[in-house]
């Protein structure tokens, strides 16, 4: 499917929920820095769209995978990747949490 007809189809993510008080705008900036930051591990970029519920995610090299909320990101990126992501591999979340010895 394009994005425009995404655009003309697309549906709620349950992640696009706010919390709190926070707003809705605030929830989704902080998800993207999140899941861009756990892409970079693997050498991928995420981008999304502020007013639409589709992401973009791109290996550097000219492919990218549209994904329609944060369900069909982790299947998008294995497909760019070439390999199956694991957003909870004990190396990246060691990485992540600024343990890494490297």
């Amino acid at each position: 499917m394009c994005i425009l007809c995404h655009q003309l189809v697309g549906q709620d993510d349950w992640t696009d929920a706010a919390l709190g008080s926070e707003a809705h705008r605030a929830a989704r900036d902080r998800r993207r820095q999140v899941v861009d930051v756990v892409l970079r591990y693997y050498g991928l970029r995420f981008r999304d769209d502020p007013v639409a519920s589709i992401g973009m995610i791109s290996d550097g090299k000219g492919r990218a995978e549209v994904a329609s909320g944060l369900a069909e990101i982790w299947p998008a990126t294995s497909r760019l990747a070439s390999s199956v992501i694991d957003p909870l591999d004990p190396a990246l979340l060691k990485q992540l949490d600024g343990d890494d010895d490297q």
